[in-house]
């Protein structure tokens, strides 16, 4: 059972590694297409007024994929704080840091000793942790997906207005 838990946490990890580059990347490249967007556009008056429909638009579809690249990385806040009765009634995971990091040291190492001689106790942790591993790779991953979903058709719209604009003489 450890086994497949510490092959599984693993690629858990790797995909949450992976997951995490992706929205730095696209935080990265769309922050700069806004800078660009917004030096060039703002660089020559001319220009300004024919491009500000496709210019904002780009800008827009930036922010946006900044929004999900952001909310793909924004760690889950827990309130850290368990007692001695939820490790005493099983009801708390205490591999998971969000679960104990307000709690005093003599406590988390009390529990973390009573959890490892309970072995159904330490199993269902395990199962929790692995499970909820899982929960926040999806969420990142929706995030993603939608983040990429919303720079590709933002790019393409982008693109067929400026063609649209071109071809009626802007």
């Amino acid at each position: 059972f450890e086994s497949i838990y510490r092959t599984s946490s693993t690629n858990h990890m790797r995909l949450n590694a992976i997951a995490d580059r992706k929205a730095n990347l696209m935080l990265t490249l769309n922050g700069i297409i806004i800078s660009i967007t917004l030096t060039i556009v703002g660089s020559t008056p001319e220009t300004t007024t024919r491009m500000i429909v496709p210019s904002s638009l780009l800008i827009i579809v930036c922010l946006a994929a900044i929004v999900f690249a952001t909310l793909s990385t924004r760690p889950k806040i827990t309130a850290g704080t368990i007692d001695k009765a939820d490790i005493e009634n099983k009801k708390t995971n205490l591999l998971f840091f969000g679960n104990f990091s307000r709690m005093p040291f003599e406590d988390f190492s009390w529990g973390i000793r009573k959890m490892i001689t309970d072995q159904d106790y330490l199993h269902n942790s395990m199962i929790q942790d692995f499970y909820d591993l899982g929960k926040v790779l999806d969420m990142k991953f929706r995030y993603l997906r939608i983040c990429y979903n919303i720079f590709m058709y933002g790019l393409i719209s982008c693109v067929l207005c400026i063609a649209v604009l071109m071809l009626m003489g802007y």
